[in-house]
């Protein structure tokens, strides 16, 4: 029992490492308004957000979200309502699977295959 309540303790203290190592990456606090982008001052990957912890790339988006919010459900990934892949605003956040996501991108004009569609019907030996 007590060797469980050690792994909660050093899990809680890992956790909040990991955040004040995020939040140094964050806008100052008074820029910090809910309606705007907060961008990430760190590395970045294809322009998302990322930092390094215990050998893993985090996402930092993800984080945000699990800091600010809560967890994550497994299955579930994060959507930027705004658009903009460095913000970690928990308020720009939401779940969504990946075909919400890819909904989002046509909807938005996002890809450059936005409102064209595949012609994927089989041909009957008639039309052949």
């Amino acid at each position: 029992m007590l060797y469980l309540t050690n792994y909660k303790k050093k899990k809680e203290i890992e956790k909040r490492i990991l955040q004040r190592r995020f939040e140094k990456h964050l806008p100052p606090k008074e820029l910090r308004k809910p309606n705007k982008c907060w961008n990430w001052t760190g590395t970045t990957t294809k322009g998302y957000g990322q930092i390094c912890h215990q050998y893993k790339i985090l996402r930092a988006s993800r984080l945000s979200y699990e800091f600010y919010k809560g967890k994550i459900p497994e299955g579930l990934i994060i959507r930027h309502t705004c658009d903009n892949p460095s913000c970690v605003n928990p308020e720009h956040l939401i779940l969504g699977t990946n075909q919400d996501n890819s909904y989002d991108m046509v909807k938005r004009n996002r890809c450059s295959h936005a409102g064209t569609r595949l012609n994927t019907r089989r041909l009957s030996q008639q039309t052949a």
